[in-house]
């Protein structure tokens, strides 16, 4: 697990902090279910989910940069796998944040028909 937040970089925080506070406010909301608890969890996880995309676009960015800038790895003949190496670790934000997402998304589904009729 800490390998994600060694890999994702400084954006793995937002997406932990913003991803676990979806998820704590979806376990709230499945014991007390209401609908504006519903929309703070969907905003919640739009910011989550943002958060991933610039995460994975850094990494993406430092791999790209990162690579030719080194000598010895441009010319290397195993550039391919040094390459596929930092797309792998850019994945990192991804595999936490949509990880955490979707146990939001599976708490607030199961919420949903407990929420009082209006």
């Amino acid at each position: 697990m800490l390998w994600i937040f060694k890999a994702g970089g400084f954006s793995s925080l937002f997406i932990a902090l913003f991803g676990m506070i979806s998820l704590i406010a979806a376990a709230i909301n499945l014991r007390h279910p209401t609908r504006q608890r519903i929309d703070f969890i969907g905003l919640m996880s739009k910011a989550t989910l943002y958060s991933v995309g610039v995460g994975i676009c850094s990494c993406l960015a430092a791999v790209f940069v990162t690579v030719p800038k080194n000598e010895a790895w441009a010319r290397s003949p195993n550039f391919h796998l040094i390459v596929m190496e930092g797309l792998g670790e850019s994945m990192a934000p991804g595999i936490l944040g949509f990880t955490l997402l979707s146990l939001t998304a599976f708490l607030t589904a199961l919420s949903l028909p407990r929420i009082p009729s209006d």
